[in-house]
Order: C-alpha cells, then structure tokens, then sequence
C-alpha cells in the first residue's frame, strides 16, 4: 500500500526508491533523523497516494541492535508504516490553521527578505549620497576661497581707485 516496485535492479531493495511518491520526503527525514539520533523516530498522519486515493500513515523506525556494526548509520532499521486513523474535524482545523500559520510565516520570511534587500539599496544609495556630499563640499570650500580672492581684489580696486583722484577711463577693442 505504502511501497511501489523500484525503477532499478532487481536486486537491490531500497525503501527509499520504493516508497510511493508522497512517502518519499517523509520516509527520508524520518530515516536520517533515526540515524542521527540513535533512536526510535515517528512521524504521524503523512499523507500518501494509494491508487489513485489518499490514505494517511504513521511512520516509525526503529534502529535494529546490530553488534557487528560499528557506527550509527551501519546499523539496520525497521520501517514501521501503520495506517493512521481518520482526521476528526478538530484535526482538520488543526491542520487548516498550520498551513495558515506556514503561509502566514512564508509571507513574512519573503517580507523581512525584501526589506533587507531594499536596506542594502538604501545602504548603497546612502554610501553614494555622502560621496556626492564629500564632493559638494570640497566644491564649495574651493568657491568659498575664489569668493574671498576676488572679494579683497574688489577692495583693495575700490581703495586704489578713491585714493588717487585721477579719473580712469575704460576702453575695449571697439
């Protein structure tokens, strides 16, 4: 019911390659999760498609005491796939309200990675502002030092011509 004959060799039996489509995942997370912690795993209600209809499982897996095996992932494991009980209508709530939550948390995960996205826009617009600044500013201190130059040379034009009393005459080319 849970299993499908494996696309491979005929014989190598991998339970992985024969778990049905929607098992897979599951199974796999399961397994490794018996590997990692030594122990006994189970995953409840898992959904699988069983010709053509969806029926729910129970996974557990069992590590089988094996003292030739040297490491964790050595050993042997039980799959134990048991067919889970009908949904009552709280645990169909239950379930609609998790993928809210899920949908819910993935708009926000997508949300906080816009935002740090358009931080590191602003970031590099700031960075580019304060350049355009530091450039202002040197601009303008330089203007400022022009201004002064002609400022005195006004004055001192203004203090040479009141000072003599001889008249100036300008002429241009023409």
């Amino acid at each position: 019911m849970y299993l499908k004959p494996a696309k491979c060799d005929a014989g190598i039996n991998n339970i992985l390659m024969m778990a049905r489509d929607r098992l897979h995942p599951e199974l796999t997370i399961v397994l490794r999760r018996a590997v990692e912690t030594a122990g006994m795993t189970r995953k409840s209600g898992q959904r699988v498609k069983t010709n053509d209809d969806f029926t729910r499982v129970n996974l557990t897996v069992r590590p089988v005491i094996k003292e030739a095996a040297p490491t964790h992932a050595q050993c042997l494991y039980l799959v134990i796939p048991e067919p889970a009980p009908a949904p009552t209508e709280a645990d169909i709530a239950i379930g609609k309200l998790k993928q809210e939550l899920q949908l819910k948390e993935d708009n926000i995960q997508a949300f906080h990675e816009e935002l740090v996205a358009s931080n590191e826009v602003l970031k590099c617009s700031n960075e580019e502002m304060q350049s355009v600044n530091e450039e202002l500013s040197t601009v303008n201190t330089g203007l400022q030092a022009k201004l002064l130059d002609l400022s005195q040379a006004d004055n001192e034009m203004n203090n040479l011509l009141a000072g003599t009393g001889i008249a100036t005459l300008y002429l241009d080319r023409r």
